[in-house]
């Protein structure tokens, strides 16, 4: 990958769907992709996978997966529910959430077998605090959960993930369905009571599976890197523990630099069409 960076910062890998798909692992090129207009870069992946014959339920959409002005427009029900003081109430769930994911990975290597932190820890521990926050039943987070591996998982193709994505997005929009006649205490009973004759619920299942999207993964990434940054320099691990506000800011906003100045980190990829011919 480092090399493929120094010699081929935008480098085309194949052709998928009638689109040639394009890997641009440079810094400068990749700000340019994430960060341009949406008169070319688009979030619209539905467009690469046939709708035809699948219910609205069914189809590849939502929040992540939208471009101005429908992204904006769904975006404003959410501002209200992320200020701080809002996710100030978060951090008591978050932190017992923590607590067991670390205890149950201590259980878990007690004999001297090798736990895979990313899976145990760096992805369970988004999961279950994305699954309070929207509120869904404990009973529904298995198959929940289910779907949102198969949704980053790319070992079987892009088709497979796609799939993935319109099955997570329909189990949302049933949940916002469940909810509506008795609103839950989560986002989506939130939304609910101050937005329900607004929203639909396939609208408003989107919205939550924008929620879900944006969460996860990322989440997930930083956990990871954090726990590599941690493991690879020691010296990070004492800047944590100084208990100096500056030094653990420095820690923390550390995995989440772009890496593509840090040869040798890990990274993920993010999938951007565009919507007309574009150079970087």
């Amino acid at each position: 990958m480092m090399k493929v960076q120094a010699e081929q910062p935008v480098k085309k890998l194949a052709d998928l769907f009638g689109k040639g798909v394009w890997l641009v692992s440079g810094y400068d090129e990749s700000r340019e992709v994430l960060a341009g207009g949406a008169d070319v870069w688009s979030n619209d992946l539905g467009q690469f996978v046939s709708q035809e014959g699948r219910s609205e339920e069914e189809q590849i959409g939502g929040l992540g997966m939208t471009d101005p002005p429908l992204h904006t427009a769904l975006r404003r029900y959410l501002t209200p529910e992320f200020t701080m003081r809002r996710l100030a109430r978060l951090q008591p769930g978050i932190e017992s959430i923590v607590k067991q994911r670390l205890d149950a990975m201590a259980a878990a290597g007690a004999s001297g077998k090798p736990v895979d932190m990313v899976e145990e820890f760096a992805f369970a521990v988004p999961f279950d605090v994305i699954c309070d926050l929207l509120g869904l039943p404990v009973d529904d987070r298995a198959r929940f959960l289910e779907l949102g591996v198969a949704r980053f998982d790319l070992t079987e193709g892009g088709a497979g993930a796609f799939g993935a994505a319109a099955h997570t997005r329909e189990f949302l929009i049933n949940a916002v369905r469940e909810q509506r006649a008795h609103p839950g205490d989560g986002l989506i009973g939130a939304l609910l009571k101050e937005h329900g004759d607004e929203l639909d619920d396939v609208t408003l299942g989107g919205i939550a599976d924008g929620v879900f999207l944006g969460g996860y993964e990322t989440s997930a990434s930083m956990l990871a890197l954090g726990a590599y940054l941690i493991a690879t320099t020691p010296k990070a691990g004492e800047m944590l523990r100084s208990e100096d506000a500056e030094q653990v800011n420095q820690v923390v906003e550390e995995p989440a630099a772009p890496p593509v100045r840090r040869p040798g980190w890990p990274s993920c990829a993010s999938p951007r069409p565009t919507s007309r011919s574009a150079a970087c």
